[in-house]
């Protein structure tokens, strides 16, 4: 990846250091001058808050990957029709269905975007490249067109930008640039109105506050400036440091939260100021701030700093808590309305942390999610881009149980009532899972004895010996609250239960369209050097790839090869037309996901035939431990391994168990079997 100058001097400053349809955001709704969607801009709204209208998701599990032609530092947006617009250092812009990361067009741009777009109320999608240009484009639904090009550079130009635009109620787009202005352009044309001299370069999405101020950081100071263009009393404020890639976030209290990095300390400070320039506090983070933060509807702040740390920190100015990463924290977080956050780390993984600090899921993405910022669909769908050039989302989910009141009754009762519940808050369209029992206690419940008071779902009972499997479906989704009930079922008490808890059981629970039999969703890639086909597979249950080979076919020429690669698995170049075994270790439980690089100049089918079969005879073990950390077999816990070795780390019992891999106490052994499980080979030679 091509890294701007910038960072080479962050490198050598670190260094020397070392030695909201209405969506709400914090109670109102987006102004005019935004489209009328879940997340139109940068962090959402006018205010930078990064607060959804909604819930996130509360599983990890990815809904689809869309591979673009180069690295994504850029953030993801939502069209109202659910449409992802994301740019790439590719030179184009994205536009990708929501549902299945299909691409419904890209629009060659002249340079590669760094930048999150922004969508106003009539549809025109605004985007700045990193040559200084920004674009007005209107989708036509299978294809883009421009509306214009405001090209300003030399006098008026916008240098090598990676600052996102913001939009104002009149739809005025305001946008900084690496020359030291900021420019507000006219929506019609693309014509400048004015510009203002922020006297240093900026990376900073504008905040626009609710009287039209547009507040901005750039080198040591917070600018304010009026929608007309000039400096507001009290500022610009001289912060503690440097203003380098944090955006402002605007609280409900009106007052300006930014980030910033020290000069000669290389610790980063995230600065409260009031609207009229005074300033609050300033909380001091053990690295550098390039994360912009997000605010929640309790003025609690969340972001990122280069320790390697995500922060909670009050409306106070004290810390709440902090939430370890393995690298970097540059990713601008997500809040969703239960008050989890959602980011990536430059460690390769995604994390959703709930607001306590606990960690809720993680996604090992392989690659760093250095500036991409997630977005939250209206189905609490969470997308985010990364380094490896691929656009991630992560699909809502939710867990089904039998509800918690007693089931049973007397003996010989007839038509107890047993609920059906989910225990997140999630939006649907299908839910499907089989009821089983012990029929001892309770008798066969017959078709009509199965009932849903959701709106608009539809039930297919399928009653069997001890078990009745029930299959609900929608037009359209529903979103449901923790606790709410998918289907009441009215069974019969035979005999008195007792202690008996398993007399009533669920199995093959499912809440999203992607679970069921292993099927590949097939996405063909672009020409170019490489043709790439990219699919992932669901399997039933979350251990079903464990030990198991991934077993596909691709149509094309006999003499095509390709390079398979893995989530958690092995794979090397292959005769394609054969069917190819690909070993899956199983350390990433649930999902397994396959890309296959072909050589240019040669073309395949998109048909694609799945399987699962046992590994063949003398195949190694799927390793059963050394995942450490609960996320998979990775680096971490390689270190985390060597470090309980040398005496630098105090593993948990249940950590140390599963570093024992060969049973003969946590030793260097250990430490080689991690390693060659992560590099992609069995962990015994």
């Amino acid at each position: 990846m091509r890294m701007p100058s910038r960072w080479v001097c962050r490198s050598i400053l670190l260094t020397l250091a070392a030695i909201s349809s209405a969506w709400l955001v914090c109670g109102a709704a987006i102004a005019a001058g935004l489209i009328d969607s879940p997340w139109p801009k940068f962090h959402l709204g006018q205010e930078n808050t990064g607060l959804a209208a909604g819930p996130g998701t509360s599983s990890g599990q990815l809904k689809w990957s869309r591979l673009t032609g180069a690295d994504i530092e850029a953030s993801p947006v939502i069209g109202s029709d659910g449409t992802v617009y994301i740019g790439s250092h590719d030179g184009k812009l994205y536009a990708l269905d929501g549902d299945d990361g299909s691409v419904k067009w890209n629009f060659t741009l002249s340079s590669g975007v760094a930048s999150a777009p922004a969508i106003t109320d009539d549809g025109t999608i605004y985007v700045a490249t990193l040559d200084g240009k920004v674009y007005a484009l209107v989708d036509n639904g299978t294809s883009a067109s421009e509306r214009w090009t405001a090209f300003q550079r030399g006098t008026v130009g916008l240098e090598e930008s990676y600052a996102s635009p913001a939009i104002a109620v009149d739809s005025t787009i305001y946008v900084a640039g690496e020359d030291g202005l900021l420019y507000a352009i006219d929506p019609l044309d693309g014509s400048q109105k004015w510009n203002y001299d922020l006297g240093d370069w900026s990376d900073s999405c504008p905040a626009i506050g609710a009287d039209g101020t547009v507040y901005i950081g750039a080198g040591g100071n917070l600018h304010a400036v009026s929608a007309l263009g000039a400096g507001r009393a009290g500022f610009p404020v001289a912060l503690d440091g440097v203003v380098v890639s944090s955006s402002p976030v605007i609280g409900s209290d009106s007052s300006i939260y930014v980030g910033t990095v020290h000069t000669s300390t290389g610790l980063g400070f995230l600065h409260a100021i009031s609207p009229t320039g005074t300033e609050h506090w300033a909380f001091q983070a053990g690295g550098p701030i390039y994360s912009s933060p997000a605010i929640d509807g309790d003025l609690n702040l969340y972001f990122g700093s280069d320790d390697y740390k995500l922060y909670r920190v009050r409306p106070d100015g004290g810390q709440d808590w902090t939430f370890p990463t393995g690298s970097w924290v540059d990713s601008s977080p997500a809040v969703d309305s239960g008050g989890n956050i959602y980011f990536g780390s430059n460690d390769g993984w995604f994390y959703a942390v709930d607001p306590t600090g606990s960690e809720l899921w993680s996604y090992r993405i392989g690659s760093e999610v250095s500036f991409s910022s997630p977005a939250i669909a209206a189905d609490g769908t969470v997308i985010v881009g990364a380094t490896d050039g691929k656009v991630y989302a992560f699909k809502a989910t939710g867990e089904i149980r039998i509800a918690a009141s007693d089931a049973y009754g007397a003996p010989g009762q007839a038509d107890v009532p047993v609920d059906v519940t989910v225990d997140s808050d999630i939006t649907i369209t299908e839910f499907d899972f089989t009821l089983n029992y012990d029929s001892t206690v309770v008798g066969d419940p017959l078709a009509t004895d199965v009932s849903t008071t959701l709106a608009g779902f539809s039930l297919t009972v399928t009653p069997g010996v001890g078990q009745v499997r029930v299959v609900g479906q929608a037009a359209s989704a529903l979103a449901l609250v923790a606790g709410e009930t998918l289907a009441t079922m009215d069974f019969d008490v035979l005999d008195p239960p007792g202690d008996d808890s398993s007399a009533l059981t669920i199995t093959s629970p499912s809440l999203t369209d992607d679970v069921g039999s292993p099927v590949p969703d097939v996405n063909p890639g672009a020409d170019g050097i490489f043709n790439v086909v990219d699919f992932a597979i669901y399997p039933d249950s979350p251990q079903a790839l464990v030990g198991s080979y991934l077993k596909f076919r691709l149509v094309g020429p006999a003499s095509l090869d390709m390079w398979i690669l893995t989530n958690g698995g092995s794979g090397g170049d292959a005769e394609i037309d054969p069917l190819t075994g690909v070993y899956c270790a199983g350390s990433e439980a649930g999902i397994d996901e396959v890309t296959a690089f072909v050589e240019g100049g040669q073309s395949v089918s998109t048909e694609v035939t799945v399987s699962l079969s046992p590994p063949p005879p003398g195949s190694p073990a799927a390793p059963t431990s050394l995942d450490v950390d609960g996320g998979g077999v990775s680096l971490t816990d390689v270190i985390l391994i060597l470090r309980a070795v040398v005496g630098l780390e105090q593993l948990t019992p249940e950590q140390e168990a599963a570093a024992d891999f060969d049973g003969n106490g946590v030793g260097i052994s250990d430490v080689v079997a991690a390693l060659r499980v992560v590099v992609g080979l069995p962990p015994v030679p």
